[in-house]
């Protein structure tokens, strides 16, 4: 089986407006609450079994930094949902946000 894709901050952006899209933080309730990526879904990664509602969409999952993400990415291709991970995570995407504002 194939690594699943990691994607850059631009990539998300330019995939998330498409349909059939979904975005998911896999942090802590709290964390989620404090701050995610408007339009993400939270799915905590100890339930990543409650994903089966999002088969046909495409996923691409986030975390902190894009550790877990990416292990949970593995763990849904072997089997056989359409994921990627987000590289760096929420850090790379607020880091970007600051960044561009």
């Amino acid at each position: 089986m194939k690594k699943p894709e990691t994607i850059s901050v631009e990539e998300l952006e330019r995939r998330r407006s498409r349909s059939g899209v979904v975005v998911v933080d896999l942090r802590s309730a709290g964390e989620y609450r404090e701050m995610h990526i408007p339009g993400s879904i939270h799915v905590p990664y100890e339930n990543l079994g409650q994903m089966s509602r999002y088969r046909d969409k495409s996923i691409i999952l986030y975390c902190e930094h894009g550790i877990t993400s990416m292990a949970a990415a593995v763990t849904l291709a072997e089997r056989g949902y359409r994921v990627s991970s987000l590289k760096g995570g929420i850090q790379a995407y607020m880091a970007k946000r600051e960044h561009t504002s």
